[in-house]
């Protein structure tokens, strides 16, 4: 009768989404009071008996802004099987695990992703702070397990996944987001000609 051995397989440390939480929350809490802050001008102007059009191109003008709190709370680091994704305000990069060098916290307390070419990388969700810098000094930092993390993950990585070698930068994501501004502008413009 023939033995059979079992091995304990460690599971992979993807997908995995790395993210500055305390930007995330942030950002949503700026959009909620922003949202807030639309309908109580909307209340408030109605009392006073303003013109109305100069309510709805005042929370226009809010609603537009909350467009650049969106971007910047979308900031991160994604890790997959075949490599690291950054997401930042404006931009995405793909970086495969064949283009991958190292990774490590930079002279400002911010994370860099080096790759072939000693080109390097800064992802904008973690950039460098008062705080993660007193709590990378601890060991507990945001930045420390980031980095621990893209390790781990590269650690893990089949062979066959090394194989691509090039970075994809794409400048402009256009997210659901960017519409906001658009809409604030055509809401003040549309306002602008039919009270005049």
């Amino acid at each position: 009768m023939a033995s059979v051995t079992t091995a304990t397989v460690k599971s992979a440390p993807w997908p995995k989404t790395i993210r500055r939480v305390s930007l995330c929350i942030f950002a949503a809490l700026a959009v909620l009071a922003t949202y807030v802050g639309v309908v109580f001008l909307g209340f408030v102007a109605a009392r006073r008996g303003d013109p109305v059009g100069e309510t709805v191109q005042g929370g226009a003008v809010l609603t537009g802004s909350t467009w650049l709190y969106i971007r910047l709370g979308r900031s991160r680091v994604e890790i997959s099987e075949r490599g690291l994704t950054i997401v930042d305000w404006w931009s995405r990069e793909w970086i495969p695990w064949g283009a991958y060098v190292s990774v490590h916290e930079d002279s400002q307390g911010g994370l860099t992703i080096t790759t072939r070419g000693e080109v390097e990388h800064k992802p904008a969700a973690f950039g460098g702070s008062l705080i993660e810098t007193l709590l990378s000094m601890r060991g507990r930092g945001l930045i420390i397990r980031a980095a621990r993390a893209i390790k781990t993950a590269r650690g893990a990585v089949r062979p066959e996944h090394l194989d691509d070698r090039t970075v994809v930068k794409q400048r402009w994501e256009f997210i659901w987001a960017d519409m906001l501004p658009v809409v604030a502008l055509l809401t003040i413009g549309a306002v602008a000609l039919f009270s005049s």
